[in-house]
């Protein structure tokens, strides 16, 4: 922090005196591993501050921020992880991540978007984002146990997004939240990030099943795959403006274009 405001209420007739204050400054601990280093300071700056926010957040689990919710958030835990492997190269507290959310599975498949908490929060793109970052643990660590330990799990969630798909092979109206970002999209219907998501989840678990030597399920998931991309780029791109639409209602092309269907 930059500032610190103390507040002081003293009824006694007396003076207080302040002698000094002080802090303890309490993170996981990280070791600097990952260097940057340009001819633009500014650039080397951002390096700094970002790789010290990312500590900040970093305690007993990834959280979404060190001063208001502290919570393990599935969606900020993927982008903290990411940063991390370049950074500090930690393995252990993604993987404590990766197996306390499959822990919050419920019967349905889904999983919780933050967890541990005392009441489930059901988060669909979480979920999904869930799936893809045991895949980025893997090809970061290469560490096969973890995969063959949560691939049952896995597959439990990606039967529950299974059930959700439409006549087009595009999920539609899944049930609970569809998050993707505090942005102001159009999330209805068959909503075009979510099905991106639900894209690369089938791909890695395909890549996860090849692993394990489940041959068939890795064909399944691949060829679903295969059919979800194809839904997605003919029932929710605009080709008169060369864009995806955040989503589509029926026949009703959504009249929002966000970076987030695009990127």
């Amino acid at each position: 922090f930059r500032y610190m405001q103390v507040d002081i209420h003293n009824k006694s007739s007396e003076p207080l005196k302040i002698y000094s204050i002080g802090l303890n400054f309490s993170t996981y601990p990280v070791e600097y591993r990952g260097a940057f280093n340009c001819s633009d300071e500014l650039l080397n700056q951002i390096w700094k501050v970002g790789r010290y926010t990312l500590q900040l957040c970093m305690e007993d689990a990834y959280e979404d921020c060190p001063f208001r919710e502290q919570a393990q958030w599935m969606g900020d835990a993927r982008v903290e992880a990411l940063i991390n492997y370049y950074t500090f190269g930690d393995t252990k507290l993604i993987a404590r991540c990766l197996r306390q959310i499959g822990q919050s599975q419920l019967p349905q498949g889904i999983t919780s978007g933050v967890y541990p908490l005392r009441w489930p929060n059901k988060i669909a793109d979480y979920c999904l984002l869930w799936i893809i970052s045991l895949w980025d643990y893997y090809q970061y660590t290469g560490d096969k146990h973890l995969v063959e330990e949560l691939y049952p799990r896995i597959k439990r969630a990606l039967a529950f997004f299974e059930s959700h798909l439409d006549q087009y092979n595009l999920l539609s109206n899944v049930p609970d939240w569809t998050f993707i970002d505090w942005a102001e999209l159009d999330k209805r219907g068959e909503i075009t990030a979510l099905n991106c998501f639900y894209y690369k989840a089938l791909i890695d678990a395909s890549q996860m099943a090849q692993l394990l030597r489940e041959k068939k399920e890795a064909m399944r998931y691949q060829k679903l795959a295969e059919k979800v991309k194809a839904a997605i780029n003919s029932r929710l791109w605009l080709n008169d403006i060369g864009v995806y639409v955040d989503c589509r209602v029926g026949d009703v092309l959504s009249e929002t274009i966000s970076q987030h269907a695009n990127s």
